[in-house]
């Protein structure tokens, strides 16, 4: 089985001002605290900076802006969890959940290493033939390749999962080509090999068979 991608960087606007306001914040507080204790004639005293503080304070209250404006990407929806948990419990054994994209409750059980596990997840849409595309119709031959790929034995069978979470982290960062996560959905839906594992408001896990996966 051939070594699982990492997760491509992806700069957006909004990562680099949580940067930029980081920095800031890191800084001002570094100078106040070199200029408020500091020596003074034969000893050293603490001394008032209030303007200092004020500024520092509304560094910190942009970084808080920045930060829980995100709390959607950091939340793990109980119906994603739900999906998780379900494949853990009725998938193959030895079986990999190939991820969409980033940000889904993997590992979300006990039993996680029944299922194979490398040194990071398979993200479907950071496969080299993939990315930065909508997925469509004639995308499925490379579907099926990476999905096999990434499968440890060709008599298990194949599985993804697309969930809400995903989508919120490409709506957030403004990751493009928009809507690609739900024309994947939406392929593996119409798909003649692919069906339908678990599926819930929040997540829907497909299964490819695995004379499919194995390219037969």
């Amino acid at each position: 089985m051939p070594p699982y991608r990492s997760l491509r960087p992806r700069d957006t606007g909004a990562r680099r001002a949580r940067r930029g306001c980081v920095a800031l914040l890191i800084a001002g507080a570094a100078f106040l605290a070199v200029e408020a204790i500091s020596p003074r004639g034969a000893g050293w005293r603490v001394v008032s900076f209030t303007g200092s503080t004020v500024v520092l304070l509304a560094l910190l209250a942009c970084f808080m802006q920045s930060y829980f404006g995100l709390d959607e990407v950091n939340q793990m929806r109980p119906g994603e969890v739900q999906a998780a948990s379900y494949f853990y419990a009725h998938a193959t054994q030895g079986s990999v959940l190939i991820l969409a994209d980033t940000n889904f409750p993997i590992r979300a059980t006990a039993n996680y290493d029944e299922h194979v596990v490398g040194t990071g997840d398979p993200l479907l849409l950071e496969a080299p033939r993939l990315r930065d595309r909508t997925p469509g119709p004639a995308d499925l031959a490379a579907i099926d390749s990476f999905v096999a790929d990434n499968e440890p034995h060709v008599t298990t069978p194949g599985y993804v999962v697309v969930s809400t979470s995903m989508k919120v982290v490409w709506r957030e960062f403004g990751i493009r080509p928009a809507g690609a996560l739900d024309a994947l959905e939406q392929l593996l839906s119409h798909a003649p090999r692919w069906r339908v594992f678990y599926q819930n408001a929040d997540a829907v896990i497909f299964e490819l068979p695995p004379a499919a996966a194995a390219g037969g």
